[in-house]
């Protein structure tokens, strides 16, 4: 702790001396009322390859006041049986269609400037599961689709191109059996206590596994971890860098926030602070740090260093 209380910053990996960032700062967000017109208007939308919505809008200005996730659920759950009328029904693609529809309404939830976009995210995730039957849909893709919909939010198929893009380096990370998050997790204990030993033997002496944050903080693309605004930045090094960029950003933010984790006295306080993270001010600069700790990080894998252009 330094002199005035705030905790010392100890995620430089490098030889360079710890500089001092302000505590962090619990950000106040505030849930967004019931809003049927907002999902009617949503719902006239047409969106590439699903058709209009503008039936099911005009049916939902007509039914009584339902909150908006609940609206958004019912409309694509019903556009998804009348496909399956015309298509003539693919197992596969029905079931990752289900999921899809149940995720979209609790995909970032209290974000006004996602509710612009959510059937946008739902076509680029039906997309995806039609091309890449293998994957299909996987919970917590759709936040990374929701990352990327905020930058292509124009009905065109950029955002298709941009996911699959996406999805080229990260498919190990919703892979059946999570292949990604199964190689990782032990690296990241193996790193975490090279740099920092007191706070992995904290964390075990809690029984504070990693095997219990490491999942849900990486298969939600770090929307339980980071701010919408900050993985809008991180989503191309992400992107790039795959496990390693997954292992820079998760080390990192362990280290900054060892002070707190340290007076966690037990199991259950450690992951509700970890699961409050995202409402917390990350790092300052966390992107040029995550970059300049590549390559400890990568010296800690098998196989030569991959060199990336951000390092030339």
């Amino acid at each position: 702790m330094s002199s005035d209380g705030a905790p010392v910053n100890p995620i430089q990996i490098s030889s360079a001396p710890d500089e001092e960032v302000g505590a962090p700062r619990i950000a106040s967000y505030t849930e967004c009322p019931p809003c049927p017109e907002r999902a009617a208007i949503l719902l006239e939308r047409s969106v590439s390859d699903v058709g209009s919505y503008s039936t099911g809008a005009a049916q939902l200005r007509h039914e009584p006041p339902l909150s908006r996730r609940h609206s958004l659920t019912i409309v694509l759950q019903k556009e998804e049986a009348e496909r399956r009328n015309v298509d003539g029904g693919d197992d596969c693609f029905e079931e990752s269609a289900r999921l899809i529809a149940r995720d979209i309404p609790r995909t970032y939830p209290d974000e006004p400037l996602v509710d612009t976009i959510r059937l946008r995210i739902a076509d680029v995730l039906r997309h995806y599961a039609r091309k890449d039957p293998g994957l299909g849909y996987t919970q917590g893709m759709c936040f990374a689709a929701a990352v990327i919909c905020l930058k292509h939010s124009e009905p065109s198929p950029s955002a298709e191109h941009a996911f699959e893009a996406l999805m080229s380096g990260l498919r190990q990370l919703w892979l059946p059996g999570f292949p990604m998050v199964t190689v990782g997790t032990p690296i990241l204990e193996d790193l975490l206590r090279m740099r920092d030993p007191e706070l992995v033997d904290h964390l075990q002496a809690i029984e504070l596994d990693f095997s219990l944050f490491v999942p849900g903080a990486w298969l939600s693309f770090f929307a339980k971890w980071l701010p919408l605004s900050i993985l809008q930045e991180a989503l191309p090094f992400l992107g790039r860098e795959g496990l390693v960029g997954f292992l820079s950003v998760t080390l990192l933010l362990l280290l900054y926030h060892r002070e707190a984790l340290l007076c966690c006295p037990e199991l259950e306080a450690g992951l509700a602070y970890l699961n409050r993270l995202s409402d917390m001010r990350p790092p300052e600069g966390l992107l040029e740090m995550c970059i300049h700790s590549l390559p400890a990080v990568r010296s800690r894998l098998s196989g030569p260093p991959r060199v990336s252009a951000s390092e030339h």
